[in-house]
């Protein structure tokens, strides 16, 4: 007689897979733009996961039902759902790093890495034009439905790769999130295109002003003039820089739904 019973015969079947369900939910929403910030409330998270869980289960297809026949074989069904959903989250949250990357470079070329700000989103300091695209990306990404799309996705991820049929393939998933790493910091770096397009041109001026006048101080007048013109340049671009964000998001929306059926 074991000490520890079985959890597999304690646990119906609905009721393991309502268990399968929650955990991925609850993954997700951990790194999901918006749910899984520092601003969103940590008690309402797993409460979230839960109505949506509570939601979702009943459309379940019954016929993608496989259940486990012990406790081993059940925790490594939950382990897959959290690896699952992880991956999904982090994918979809690469978003809004690109944004934090595009601002970076911009604080980094105007003279703004010195000046930090916390940042409610990720609840770490961040430089000011850092923080100003995630707040406006963020304003963006909640009026234009955003936040209902990445549950559209939650609920898509049951039907792609539906409980107790997850496949995890490193060959497949890895490389495909490690490309979209580096394509979110190249997508920062173009969205600040023409703001450091612009602080590249004054630089140049500046230099030819110092071989012009070399008893002028560039370096006080530069200061002064890199802020007027970077807040200037985002200012007039920060249509085009939201429109990118847009369509970032919508590759990283279809990406996750790509890597969903590769996980069956």
């Amino acid at each position: 007689m074991t000490a520890l019973p079985d959890l597999a015969t304690l646990f119906s079947g609905q009721t393991q897979i309502f268990v399968l369900v929650l955990a991925r939910l609850t993954a997700m929403l951990a790194l999901l733009p918006v749910f899984g910030s520092q601003s969103f409330p940590a008690p309402l998270r797993p409460a979230l996961a839960m109505v949506l869980a509570v939601i979702i289960f009943p459309t379940l297809p019954h016929t993608h039902w496989v259940l486990p026949t012990g406790t081993p074989a059940f925790f490594l069904l939950v382990l897959r759902e959290v690896v699952l959903g992880l991956s999904i989250g982090y994918v979809l949250s690469l978003s809004f790093q690109a944004m934090e990357s595009a601002g970076a470079l911009i604080d980094s070329a105007a003279g703004f890495s010195m000046v930090e700000l916390f940042d409610p989103m990720t609840g770490v300091p961040s430089a000011l034009f850092g923080q100003f695209l995630t707040i406006c990306a963020s304003t963006a990404f909640v009026v234009g439905g955003g936040h209902l799309q990445l549950l559209r996705v939650l609920a898509d991820s049951f039907l792609l790769a539906p409980v107790g049929q997850v496949s995890l393939d490193p060959s497949a998933i890895v490389p495909q999130i490690s490309r979209l790493c580096a394509t979110a910091f190249l997508t920062g770096l173009q969205l600040a295109g023409p703001v450091l397009m612009a602080l590249l041109l004054l630089t140049l001026v500046m230099a030819v002003l110092s071989r012009v006048m070399p008893s002028m101080n560039v370096w006080i007048l530069s200061m002064p003039l890199q802020i007027v013109i970077a807040c200037a340049v985002v200012g007039v671009t920060l249509p085009w820089i939201l429109e990118g964000f847009r369509l970032w998001h919508e590759h990283l929306v279809n990406t996750s739904l790509y890597l969903l059926s590769r996980m069956r």
